[in-house]
């Protein structure tokens, strides 16, 4: 039987990346393409690979759109997780007030924090 091509699309502030290194302890024996949230970049990475280092690939991570425009992630068995969503607004706030995503902190200085249009 062959093995499935899996993908487990991290949505931000859902405990994907604790999961994300359980499923790399899983797959071991499986290569994995992780994507790093700069789609661009990461089309571009990919389009670097061999055909025979694509057609090892047997896990997709990471964050990324639903779509990405690369056919093997695309066509993938896809599994996430949800939270709660205003716990996990809450946290994503408290994520980008402390400074762990720098490039979020210019967008949303906390001096002029407007939470209706950071949603």
């Amino acid at each position: 039987m062959e093995k499935e091509t899996v993908r487990f699309l991290h949505i931000p502030k859902t405990a994907g990346s604790t999961f994300t290194d359980i499923l790399k302890r899983q797959f071991i024996n499986r290569k994995y393409f992780e994507f790093t949230g700069n789609l661009d970049k990461d089309i571009n990475n990919f389009n670097k690979l061999s055909p025979d280092q694509k057609a090892n690939i047997g896990l997709f991570i990471g964050h990324a759109p639903l779509t990405t425009k690369i056919p093997e992630a695309d066509n993938a068995l896809l599994f996430t997780f949800l939270r709660e969503p205003v716990s996990r607004v809450k946290s994503f706030c408290q994520h980008v007030a402390e400074g762990k995503s720098p490039y979020l902190l210019e967008l949303f200085p906390p001096q002029k924090f407007d939470l209706d249009y950071f949603l």
